[in-house]
């Protein structure tokens, strides 16, 4: 769960649109240290098509491109230069 403050804060840095948009969202409130709480949610009702949609392999590299581009890129750009 995610609050309107808190998504408004975040919003111009979110570029994701398909599965790894809730990542996404994670590592900008982290990266903001605000507070992220876990919800339980019963996946056991989700529909076969939606589980298959998701649990593709490319699903799983755009959530890992994501990743390291938020690590990698971001370090570069906070790291003060060298004189």
């Amino acid at each position: 769960a995610i609050w309107m403050s808190s998504y408004r804060q975040m919003r111009g840095d979110l570029q994701a649109r398909g599965a790894e948009f809730a990542v996404e969202m994670i590592v900008e409130a982290l990266d903001r240290r605000m507070r992220v709480i876990e919800i339980p949610v019963n996946y056991r009702n989700i529909s076969r098509s939606l589980y298959r949609k998701y649990r593709t392999r490319r699903t799983f590299f755009r959530i890992l491109r994501l990743l390291l581009v938020k690590r990698y890129c971001r370090g570069r750009r906070s790291r003060p230069v060298s004189t």
